[in-house]
């Protein structure tokens, strides 16, 4: 069906983990999708391009400002292609709010953002949380979008398992039966944090995410934890309701600016590489 029909949303699943890579990643996603999305909502799941990371673990490449980039641009096509395919809103499913201004200021329609969606929620069931990601390098980069965000005063602490983990391990975990050590990295993170005054947990990785929520751990140390990814669909199902029902759309009075489709064309156009 085409965007605005009543009573159906298509949500176009961003992701910037090359999921072709992770084929368990993947089946995780359409059994959790499926699972807290209602019928007659439609989510098609998209991954960066293969090799975008060079084989290496995303978490490890992104701390590069250059090589994050690189690979993060691709967020910007996605959402136009999202436009242009009828979608009606891009859930950026990614703890990273790849270019999010950029996005937003390209497209018609909503581009819901992981870390905003799940901060936001988390707020109205806690008072404080904490974020768990997968290695100490990360730290300063979730800090950055929770500061960005103006929850700063919400997020008791960012903390990072230990010892650290990689989305390659992840994905060979939810492969297999036991989480065996993984389960006392998880236990001490969420410890500390409970110990520094949190009073939930987010995970801040897709990857961990799927990985607790395939497992069904909904609490680690006695603190519930959020289900970024069904956070973020609901989320972004919201959006789309308010554009569609409320008339209320993306400001575009200077933050999320729309540039003339005749100004893109051209700029893009002159930008084109040479052929020699």
């Amino acid at each position: 069906m085409s965007r605005g029909d009543a009573g159906t949303v298509r949500i176009w699943h961003q992701s910037m983990a090359t999921l072709s890579e992770f084929g368990q990643y993947q089946d995780l996603l359409r059994a959790h999708i499926a699972k807290v999305m209602p019928q007659d909502v439609t989510v098609d799941i998209h991954g960066a391009q293969a090799k975008s990371y060079g084989g290496r673990p995303p978490a490890h490449v992104l701390r590069y400002p250059y090589l994050k980039y690189r690979i993060q641009t691709q967020a910007i096509e996605a959402c136009r292609q999202a436009e242009a395919a009828g979608y009606d809103a891009v859930a950026m499913a990614t703890f990273g709010d790849p270019y999010l201004r950029e996005c937003r200021s390209m497209v018609g329609i909503p581009v819901a953002s992981m870390p905003e969606s799940c901060l936001f929620v988390a707020s109205s069931l806690a008072a404080r949380s904490a974020l768990i990601c997968l290695t100490p390098t990360s730290i300063p980069r979730v800090r950055e979008l929770v500061d960005g965000h103006g929850m700063t005063s919400r997020v008791s602490g960012i903390y990072s398992l230990d010892p650290p983990a990689s989305e390659h391990v992840l994905v060979q975990l939810m492969a297999g039966q036991e989480l065996g050590n993984f389960t006392d990295s998880l236990q001490r993170a969420a410890e500390l944090a409970a110990t520094a005054g949190a009073e939930m947990l987010i995970p801040a990785e897709g990857a961990l995410n799927e990985l607790l929520w395939s497992r069904g751990i909904t609490s680690i140390a006695g603190l519930p934890v959020l289900d970024a990814l069904g956070v973020t669909l609901s989320y972004t199902r919201l959006l789309v309701h308010l554009q569609r029902y409320d008339g209320m759309e993306t400001s575009r009075v200077s933050t999320f600016a729309r540039p003339p489709a005749d100004w893109v064309a051209d700029i893009e156009a002159a930008l084109q590489p040479e052929r020699r």
